[in-house]
């Protein structure tokens, strides 16, 4: 007797739940983004931000004590600025240490040598003072390319995102010291319905109108995304401005205004 009251509970709960789903949706799969909200979308309400082409986070590849970090949070700078200088007058002293150690090296393969010549010593001590000279010569070409290190130059034109570390702070290999963004690249980001992607080619023109400025910047279409999402039937497009606007700043959004829609 309880069994059947508790079936026909059930019966009952999924009778109401029907009559609130429309007429109009019964028996079709529910669809994430609708048919006709795809097909409305228009030139104008298809919504945009500036990324960055690159970004990075620079780093020490070896344990030392910052010395000079030239640019600040939000501060520009151009590519070849340096943007992190090391304390390196340990490695400097590393390295006249190592050139003595070389030096010696090379006089005792010198003396090995002519002992050889002169036949008066043995192939084994000439093998060892031949590889304790090459022990010597690649400890010198090691220190010699952690000094190079010792200043970070920007790899290209950008801007400082964040700081994470900070002037005379000692740092470990590979933490964290500074963000950097591109400026001189800056790329447009949108995303549009799939089956807009046939006429949205490589080249194809459009107007970016930046929220910040409120003013529209000319751009083209470089590159679609690599995929098309099955589930929201949307792709991502890539943009560029066709001139530089050094008043614009990573992260900035607006519309994007295209022409010659499907």
């Amino acid at each position: 007797m309880q069994k059947a009251s508790s079936s026909s509970i059930l019966i009952l709960f999924s009778f109401i739940m029907v009559l609130l789903v429309p007429a109009s949706l019964r028996g079709q799969e529910p669809a994430l983004l609708g048919e006709e909200e795809l097909q409305a979308l228009d030139g104008d309400s298809v919504y945009g931000h500036i990324r960055s082409r690159n970004r990075a986070t620079l780093s020490s590849e070896f344990p030392a004590k910052i010395e000079v970090i030239p640019f600040r949070d939000g501060e520009s700078f151009e590519k070849g600025d340096i943007l992190i200088k090391f304390d390196c007058s340990l490695l400097m002293a590393q390295q006249d240490k190592a050139r003595a150690v070389l030096d010696g090296a090379r006089k005792k393969y010198a003396s090995e040598k002519r002992l050889m010549t002169l036949q008066s010593g043995g192939q084994l001590e000439l093998d060892l003072a031949t590889a304790k000279m090459a022990e010597a010569r690649a400890e010198v070409k090691a220190i010699q390319t952690k000094l190079e290190k010792c200043e970070l130059q920007a790899p290209y034109t950008g801007r400082v995102v964040m700081q994470k570390a900070g002037e005379f702070e000692f740092v470990q290999t590979g933490q964290a010291i500074i963000d950097i963004i591109e400026t001189g690249h800056m790329e447009i980001e949108f995303i549009v319905p799939s089956h807009w992607i046939a006429k949205l080619t490589k080249g194809s023109p459009f107007q970016f109108k930046v929220g910040e400025t409120q003013e529209s910047y000319g751009a083209k279409i470089i590159r679609p995304g690599g995929v098309v999402d099955p589930v929201s039937r949307t792709v991502t497009m890539i943009g560029r401005f066709d001139d530089i606007h050094p008043e614009l700043i990573v992260g900035m959004s607006g519309y994007i205004q295209l022409q010659d829609l499907p």
